[in-house]
Parts: C-alpha cells; structure tokens; sequence
C-alpha cells in the first residue's frame, strides 16, 4: 500500500460512475494528483478549497482513493461576486490544464494557496489584477519568462517581493494592494502581444 499525507487546492471534480467522484488537487509536495472519493450527499471537495487529505493506491501507478480530514471552502463567501468566483475557476481551470502529473510546483503552489486563503480581502478590480499577475507567475514557472520592461518599477517591485516570498503578508498591506493594478494592466499589455496564447485563449473559452 502507498499512502501520503499532504494539503491541497481542488481543481476539479467529475462523476466516475454512480459512487465516485475523480477529484483533482494540486498537492503541496506531491504536485497534481487525481483519485477517487466516494460521492455522497454531504460529499465535498469543492472547486478552489483548501484540503488536508490522505492519498492511498495499492502502487505509485494505479488510481487511488482520497481521505479527507478537513476542508476549508474559500469560495463560499464569494458568491456575491461575479469576478471572485471566475478567477476561482479560472485559476482551477489554468493549473488543472497546465500541471503535469505528480510534480510539485513550489512557486505555485505558495500564490495559488495565498490567493486561496486572502481573496475575500480584495475587491473586484484588485482580483482582476491579482488574476492577471497569477497568469504572469504561472507563463514565468511554465519557462515562457515575460519582459516587462524595467521602466515598469511597480511590476518589478511587486515581482521581487514575491520572489522573496513576502508575498505571503497579509492583504490589506498597502504596497502590494497598491501594486495589483500597475501590474494587472503592465502583464496584460505584454500578454496580448504574445502569439498563440494557450492560456489566454483557455480562459477566455472558459467565459
């Protein structure tokens, strides 16, 4: 038997037959995983929560079942708001299309889980931006590196905080809030000129 504890963010969910679910999360230290969870009336793994869950398979090679110890559902205070819950799903849909299979993502998993834990703190045009900048994060751990240009001091500020994993800080600290909107429009200016864009096309389907 292998097993492995660890926390996640759920990607996605699908039927699998009429008891289980195959539920997608990207692991901490695991990377992304899928595995089977009996579904259930009060069943869970909800899109964008946070899990502690236990993965269990006979072998690193087969299908394996989820245990879920706790969960933490970010989305459920958002459903007042349209842009909250699109860049929650934009956000599952990116990582879920993008990540290959059991390898971790530190990067990603450090902004994926912060933007999971503070989005109720920003308003709607600061999610927009912080949607724009997971994008940059994303294309820059993907190898596409984006030249923003040095003119672009907000932009590189705000980069080299996250790259020092001060980031992490709470929401409500003025020199990120502050930052969001330089950088959301400076990474979409430099995004549009990208050719062939998988993940901007990708998103813009999802809508």
């Amino acid at each position: 038997m292998w097993t492995w504890n660890d926390v996640g963010i759920v990607l996605s969910s699908k039927n699998h037959g009429e008891k289980y679910k195959i539920i997608d999360v990207f692991t901490k230290r695991h990377g992304k995983f899928a595995a089977l969870y009996q579904a259930s009336k009060v069943s869970s793994f909800s899109i964008f929560s946070k899990v502690d869950i236990d993965y269990l398979s006979r072998n690193e090679t087969s299908l394996g079942f989820w245990k879920l110890k706790n969960e933490k559902q970010n989305w459920i205070y958002l459903l007042n708001s349209g842009s909250h819950l699109l860049v929650c799903q934009g956000i599952c849909f990116l990582l879920n299309k993008a990540l290959p299979h059991a390898l971790p993502h530190k990067n990603l998993f450090n902004f994926a889980e912060y933007i999971a834990d503070n989005i109720q703190k920003f308003s709607e045009r600061e999610v927009l931006s912080l949607y724009a900048y997971f994008e940059f994060v994303l294309l820059e751990n993907a190898g596409f590196g984006l030249d923003l240009g040095e003119q672009n001091t907000d932009v590189s500020e705000l980069w080299k905080l996250w790259k020092r994993h001060e980031f992490t800080c709470d929401a409500s600290r003025g020199d990120i809030k502050n930052s969001l909107e330089n950088t959301g429009n400076a990474i979409e200016r430099n995004i549009s000129h990208l050719a062939n864009n998988h993940f901007r096309m990708a998103i813009c389907r999802l809508v």
